[in-house]
């Protein structure tokens, strides 16, 4: 069953622009070159204005989004994305190195926005909802 974000798009992400906003160069890398041996196009940004100025030139078809950044924190990124007619129904996966205890994801939860999952041991991400 498709959804709203890719019935309008591609039938599916593979090969589909990833935009991967991440302030740390080695987990940049990391997760960039993954996705290119995967076979997709990654667009790279290591901070907030420079996933902003790359959206206007490319709508990607995914977002990495580190939770933590210079600047504007992640999660208000999100909270624009979702705000703009143009971007609103990209999926957004969060990602953050903040292991459960000292990181409180329940204003997110609360709102239905954040879903938690467990990452490796270095991290976990949230999935970030449409509604």
């Amino acid at each position: 069953m498709g959804t709203p974000w890719n019935e309008s798009r591609s039938r599916t992400v593979m090969g589909g622009a990833i935009l991967v906003v991440e302030d740390e160069p080695a987990i940049q890398e990391l997760i960039a070159v993954n996705l290119e041996h995967a076979g997709h196009q990654v667009l790279r940004a290591a901070n907030v204005s420079e996933a902003e100025a790359l959206v206007r030139e490319v709508l990607p078809d995914l977002v990495l989004l580190d939770w933590m950044l210079p600047g504007l924190p992640g999660v208000n990124f999100a909270r624009q994305l979702r705000a703009d007619q143009r971007t609103k129904d990209i999926p957004i996966i969060m990602l953050t190195a903040a292991a459960g205890a000292g990181h409180d994801r329940r204003p997110g939860e609360r709102r239905g926005r954040l879903r938690h999952q467990t990452g490796s041991r270095r991290g976990n991400f949230w999935r970030v909802s449409k509604r």
